[in-house]
């Protein structure tokens, strides 16, 4: 059950064991890609562990998805949305261009 394993998913990212989290969300793109959820929680997790590259992939999965099926093909009675979905796409591009500039400098005090 995809929502089974986006629920357990979440319950190891909320105690911390990222790797298993991965392993959840990863499984369940498996038997799901088009599961944006699952997308959207390992590139936060990616993030989180610096590996910008997986991040940046899927916050571009996402949004994808997202742009492609707007809010048909959520089928998740459990997980029901708090944003509009333009908004989370809004939010990946955001954060695939924050990943693209690379980190920013601060400028050295005078």
């Amino acid at each position: 059950d995809i929502e089974a394993l986006l629920l357990s998913g979440i319950i190891e990212k909320t105690k911390e064991l990222d790797d298993e989290a991965i392993r959840l969300f990863k499984k369940a793109v498996y038997i799901k890609p088009q599961c944006w959820l699952a997308h959207f929680y390992l590139a936060e997790l990616y993030y989180q562990k610096d590996d910008l590259r997986g991040a940046a992939y899927e916050y571009g999965v996402v949004a994808s998805i997202l742009e492609k099926n707007g809010e048909s093909g959520h089928e998740l009675t459990f997980f029901l949305l708090a944003f509009p979905t333009n908004q989370i796409t809004r939010l990946c591009r955001y954060n695939i261009n924050k990943i693209s500039s690379g980190p920013q400098k601060m400028p050295e005090p005078k």
